[in-house]
């Protein structure tokens, strides 16, 4: 058993059959069971029960504390996630909700990192026609560039904007940024996740200009 695996179990133990569950307990739930979605299922099927499970303990935590931005900005990445899995992510209905998710906890909290690059990120991959605008895109992941200089993932969503745009010297500047950041915020995720896909997106990109 992994440290998210216990981590889940402790947190489900410390939330069972309580109608009034901390809401501190009730995000870190939520957060667990999203990198379990991530990181321990081996099945599609068990991956989307998993970001059900995450966005259902982000629900109880909004109810409890509506005003709470990582109630809102966990059931957004859950429901986010499990879209993408089930082809549903330009739903008119899902992606009604998860920008309105997301606007909340910015709305809350404008400073919220993640929040920033999930909103890049819808901004980025909406077509216009539904209210996208890569120009909000970009302004989103130099925001979280800005608040948090060492986290790789805001460079990485940003240079897929730019290869988007065909913006291909300013792709790799982020991406070989990333393969040589000196202090990363998140070491393990860095050097497991985020510099091979640096990486592959940079050999992506060697037959163009």
């Amino acid at each position: 058993m992994t440290r998210i695996d216990r981590a889940r179990d402790l947190l489900e133990t410390a939330v069972a059959g309580k109608e009034t569950a901390d809401v501190r307990t009730l995000v870190l739930l939520a957060r667990a069971w999203f990198l379990y979605a991530e990181n321990r299922t081996k099945t599609e099927e068990a991956r989307l029960a998993a970001y059900e499970k995450g966005r259902a303990a982000a629900e109880r935590a909004i109810a409890r504390s509506p005003d709470d931005p990582e109630a809102h900005l966990w059931y957004a990445i859950n429901l986010g996630s499990w879209a993408q899995v089930k082809g549903l992510f330009r739903s008119l209905i899902t992606l009604g909700t998860i920008r309105r998710e997301v606007d909340t906890v910015l709305r809350l909290d404008p400073n919220n990192v993640e929040a920033n690059i999930m909103a890049g990120s819808l901004q980025r991959e909406i077509p216009a026609i539904m209210g996208g605008d890569k120009e909000k895109a970009e302004e989103y992941f130099k925001t979280a560039k800005r608040l948090a200089p060492h986290l790789s993932g805001a460079r990485i969503e940003l240079a897929k904007l730019y290869i988007k745009q065909g913006r291909i010297a300013e792709a790799r500047q982020e991406l070989q940024g990333v393969i040589d950041e000196p202090a990363p915020t998140d070491r393990s995720r860095w050097e497991l996740v985020e510099v091979p896909r640096a990486r592959t997106m940079l050999h992506s990109l060697d037959d163009l200009n």
